[in-house]
């Protein structure tokens, strides 16, 4: 349409409005609208002529005119430029002396997975950069009038002697498991014969364990030891019984904690109320370690199940302690021991002793690096599936290599983005899942495009127009029609990946900001390199290949029925046409109530399942799975930790809890990048000691009497403050002593100095739970830490009991402070409590925020009401009966099962969009069973070839050991299978019942409405009266008046 020169911006409405000359364009539209209104066309041709009447006086035509002779004339000046951008984002991405950045690291693939931003990781990090600033240059000390500027250089190392003396770490621990009860002769002789046959006699075993004959901490060799026997393939029944009987005497201590503290315990006052016989032996060679090997058999050695009953005992294990600068996967002893001899344990067997599972230090970290690359061959052979999809689909094999260049291309780009714009020094491994969701997007941009493409062959074919003319109409109205159905899909989906940045997690925010840009920019091309590849190949490149490989390509200059391909093709799209002309829009309006009333049902059951009972839950482990259940990798993490007190906690240390006072609880640092943990920050001026003294000393009392508290807070030094001014004078004392509380602010200072400077004299070491000062000597942070009575464990309801329980007394307690000088917080080890709760928020977070955005380019994009509505409803119906199967199915909400579920908003509007596009720009605009039958025929193969071809793509990742690649396959299997039932038998039955007819439900403003009304009487009294030949003649007048129309959508 042209647009008046004189016309003004009307701020009254709330859409824009397009000002037209009375003209020939006004007379055409008013046809079609009337035309519209009278009758729809009947015939294939009827519509194709219709469709080009509209276009060719549509204002988007009209503008993307220029661009598309452009396109037509010279595409290979778009495709150049686009191939430089590619080739210097290879380089400047590659290349480090133009600055590119290190290549992806995936060898700790849990780096990032912890939240940042939280309270909880606010207070952490303040404490970290505490403890790292004193380690460091010592701009803080605990010697106030001290500046050390050397550092630490010597520090106490863990001792690589194994005797019974020294506490066991689980780096190399394996779990064995009997058809029958472990604790009997043959099958600890057994245990023993299997650990020498597959452990002990492997290559280099000597270089890494001390082969004395106790070095390994077995059931067998302590019995051994307690009988003092050379080896421990020679038991006896008599010392199995001694030492059962040993164990049964001591549970009761073991159950009680009195044993924990007699091993805790350096003398022997600690070990008073546990029987000799539980502490002491003289067999071993050190008598006293006697409480540590019983401690150890059921800490470390037998299920906590068996602990009362020893007669079936199920599982043991075996520990061999590592020295210590050997801990190292990369080190060449751990990865061929596992490749040789334990990828299959049904075969790591003696008698009736079986290898169950093992822990080498992080081994299965170590190989995941490796692993994530080999397995994304599945990646590779889904996508070789996809190209064979689409040159069926678009009849030529050039088509689908050039939707693979796209991907490529984009991906290479976006890394560039990610890495030099974004500047993102950190790529954490779940960026390797966007390759998956891209291909999946990608190909469906093809097929859309491709389906346009063969449509714009239809309507306007050859022997109407000369053949450049043709391909500037095709190309106009292929990327006038994909430009919007391509530009909601991927906005919808981008924007559920940048909901991702809104995460508390490292990996997740990074995840969300790299995949997001990559549907963009994959987008971009999708709307300017394909198009040009798509012409070229129809220009040239078609009659090229099909002559260089016959069948490969369609050759419009052959007749289709001497084309091999399309002989086959011909077949496939005259069942398509059956399909998606008769038997499925029948199936969808003939029982439209029941699809409505069944998946209603469905979806509403859905809901239920994903936000209420059972619900999204947060991960009851705090192991971060890399394989799949069934890898021998996973089975001590996910089956067989949590079956001893030393993989769930029990029995074990307990954690502490710390009240800082001076110190900022803020992560300054970068949130995407897990290295940058920022600095320390601190209050202006010295913390207020002297107008708190007497609420300090009132919360040290309290803390002790805390239920929570197990043992004496570190107020110690504190409290011989106090004790020394309310004392009395020792002789030669005449200040800081026999002191009435509250003594003058000034006084209580200069005591408090003098008290810390006579106990730090000459010391060269600093304690974290002394009193710290800066440079000038001013007191800054007061640290209190004490042991509480929580127990270590992964589970979110007890670990947000302890949280609430502990800030509600600190809360408490804090309201009674009598200075704002003296600022304070609390700090209790949660890491995994703040992850749970970080992503139980946060997936709601993103989730709400991708469903929203979705909502606003639906209505953005139709302008009307209904229609978007019905799509969200639909949309929420995906997702909600998608999440429902997979939480059915017993998946928590972990890293990448938040991530799936927050894009899933993204992935599930993609077809319904479709269909909604497709409703709105239908030629039918006041029956709705035609619209429905239209937007199915229009756009259902498409859809449909999308959906399988994406399906397929996940089945074919099925058989990864991977997870993460494994759970991306059933996700995209999933959600492809439930927004493809519900877009076409929800979301069309609903609008073929209460769908949207003419202007109904479409955002105009009142006066566009009353010029709607007036044109549609003029032109069914012109109609009545005349016929449309007087309605024209009225128009070629030469008449200057000017009427407003409504916005339409931009179809």
């Amino acid at each position: 349409m042209f647009i008046s020169d004189d016309v003004k911006p009307n701020v009254s409405c709330c859409f824009n409005m397009v000002v037209v000359e009375k003209t020939m364009n006004t007379v055409a539209d008013s046809s079609l609208m009337m035309a519209d209104k009278t009758q729809a066309p009947h015939t294939e041709e009827d519509t194709h002529a219709k469709i080009r009447r509209k276009e060719e006086y549509d204002t988007v035509a009209r503008i993307l005119r220029p661009y598309c002779r452009f396109l037509v004339r010279w595409p290979v000046l778009v495709i150049g430029p686009v191939l430089f951008v590619f080739a210097w984002s290879i380089i400047l991405s590659v290349i480090p002396a133009l600055g590119s950045k290190d290549f992806p690291d995936f060898s700790e693939p849990t780096k990032g997975f912890e939240p940042r931003g939280t309270d909880i990781s606010k207070r952490a990090a303040a404490l970290s950069n505490l403890d790292k600033n004193r380690w460091g240059d010592y701009q803080l000390t605990n010697v106030p009038g001290t500046n050390y500027t050397g550092r630490l250089t010597s520090r106490k190392r863990r001792s690589t002697s194994l005797s019974l003396t020294s506490k066991l770490y689980t780096d190399f621990y394996f779990i064995y498991k009997a058809s029958g009860n472990i604790l009997t002769v043959q099958n600890l002789n057994n245990l023993c014969k299997l650990h020498k046959k597959y452990l002990r006699s492997y290559p280099r075993y000597d270089e890494y364990f001390n082969t004395q004959s106790d070095s390994t901490h077995h059931l067998a060799n302590y019995i051994a030891a307690l009988n003092n026997l050379p080896d421990c393939d020679t038991l006896q029944e008599n010392h199995v019984d001694h030492f059962k009987n040993i164990l049964k005497q001591c549970y009761g201590y073991y159950k009680n904690g009195t044993l924990k503290t007699c091993v805790d315990s350096t003398d022997a006052f600690g070990c008073t109320n546990v029987k000799q016989m539980c502490h002491y032996n003289t067999t071993l060679h050190t008598p006293s370690s006697m409480k540590r090997l019983v401690y150890n058999s059921f800490y470390y050695l037998i299920d906590s199940a068996s602990h009362s009953d020893l007669d079936n005992v199920q599982y043991t294990a075996s520990i061999d302690s590592l020295t210590w600068y050997l801990r190292d996967p990369d080190s060449g002893f751990f990865e061929p021991l596992y490749n040789d001899r334990l990828t299959d344990l049904e075969s790591v067997k003696v008698g009736d002793v079986q290898v169950a599972g093992f822990n080498m230090w992080n081994l299965k970290f170590y190989l995941f690096q490796t692993e994530i690359i080999t397995q994304s061959l599945y990646i590779i052979a889904a996508i070789v599936l996809v190209i064979l999809f689409i040159w069926f689909y678009s009849g030529s094999i050039f088509i689908g290599l050039m939707t693979l260049a796209c991907i490529i291309i984009a991906l290479v780009i976006s890394y560039f983005v990610y890495g030099r714009v974004f500047d993102m020094n950190f790529f954490p491994f779940l960026n390797m899942v966007t390759l998956i969701f891209i291909v999946g997007i990608g190909a469906d941009d093809a097929f859309v495009y491709t389906g346009i493409w063969g449509e714009a062959r239809q309507i306007y074919p050859l022997n109407m127009y000369i053949y450049e003319e043709c391909l500037i109409k095709w190309t106009i109205h292929s990327i006038r029609h994909a430009l919007l159905a391509m530009l909601v899909t991927s906005l919808t989906t981008a924007s559920a990946f940048y909901a991702n940045v809104s995460s508390v997690v490292t990996s997740v925010k990074c995840f969300g900001l790299f995949a997001g840009t990559s549907i963009i920019i994959n987008y971009l091309l999708m709307i300017t390199l394909f198009p040009a590849v798509v012409i070229l190949h129809e220009k040239y490149l078609g009659k090229c290949m099909n002559r260089l490989c016959p069948g490969a390509c369609k050759d419009p200059a052959v007749p289709a029925e001497h084309q091999r391909v399309s002989a086959l093709q011909r077949n496939l799209d005259d069942i398509s046409n059956t399909i998606f002309s008769q038997y499925l829009p029948t199936a969808i309006i003939k029982f439209r109530w029941i699809w409505i009333v069944f998946l209603l049902a469905l979806g509403i059951g859905g809901c239920v399942v994903t936000f209420s009972s059972p619900g999204l839950n947060p991960p009851s482990t705090g192991e971060f799975q890399m394989f799949t259940s069934g890898s021998p990798l996973e089975q001590y993490d996910l089956n067989l930790k949590k079956l001893f007190a030393s993989g769930s906690g029990s029995g074990g240390d307990d954690r502490h809890v710390s009240f800082m006072f001076g110190i900022k609880a803020v992560d300054n640092g970068y949130h995407f990048d897990p290295d940058s943990r920022g600095t320390i920050e601190l209050y202006d001026g010295p913390l207020d000691l002297g107008n708190v003294q007497t609420w300090l000393k009132g919360f040290c009392e309290n803390l002790i009497r805390a239920p929570f508290i197990q043992r004496s807070p570190s107020c110690a030094n504190l409290q011989l403050l106090y004790d020394s001014l309310e004392g009395a004078c020792p002789i030669g004392q005449t200040t800081c002593c026999n002191l009435t509380l509250p003594v003058a602010s000034d006084v209580f200072m200069k005591c408090f100095y003098s008290n810390i400077e006579e106990k730090t004299m000459g010391r060269t070491w600093f304690t974290m739970h002394d009193p710290i000062f800066d440079e000038t000597s001013d007191l800054k942070v007061i640290l209190i830490s004490a042991e509480t009575t929580y127990r270590y464990t992964d589970e979110f309801g007890y670990n947000r009991d302890a949280s609430e329980e502990v800030d509600s007394w600190f809360n408490e307690q804090y309201s009674n402070i009598t200075s704002s000088k003296f600022p304070g917080f609390w700090y209790i080890e949660n890491h995994f409590y703040d992850l749970q709760l970080g992503l139980f928020e946060g997936t709601k977070e993103s989730l709400g925020i991708a469903i929203g955005v979705a909502f606003i380019v639906i209505l953005l994009t139709t302008l009307n009401v209904f229609l978007s509505l019905y799509s969200i409803l639909t949309i929420t119906f995906i997702i909600s009966v998608t999440v429902g199967v997979l939480v059915l199915s017993g998946w928590k909400l972990n890293i990448l099962e938040s991530i799936v579920f927050s894009v899933a908003a993204g992935l599930s509007a993609d077809f319904t969009l479709h269909y909604s596009v497709a409703y709105q720009t239908s030629l039918h605009k006041h029956d709705r069973v035609e619209r429905v039958k239209e937007s199915l025929s229009h756009i259902g193969p498409a859809i449909l070839m999308g959906a399988c071809t994406t399906f397929i793509a996940g089945l074919v990742m099925t058989p990864s050991a991977v997870l993460v690649y494994l759970q991306m396959a059933q996700f995209l299997m999933l959600v492809m299978f439930i927004s493809w039932l519900f877009s076409t038998f929800f979301f069309l039955p609903v609008c073929a019942v209460f769908g949207p007819t003419g202007n109904m439900g479409q955002l105009t403003c009142k006066k566009v409405k009353n010029v709607q009304n007036s044109i549609r009487k003029n032109n069914n009294s012109t109609t009545t009266t005349n016929g449309m030949s007087n309605q024209n003649s009225a128009y070629n007048e030469g008449s200057t008046s000017k009427v407003e129309v409504p916005m339409e959508p931009i179809a």
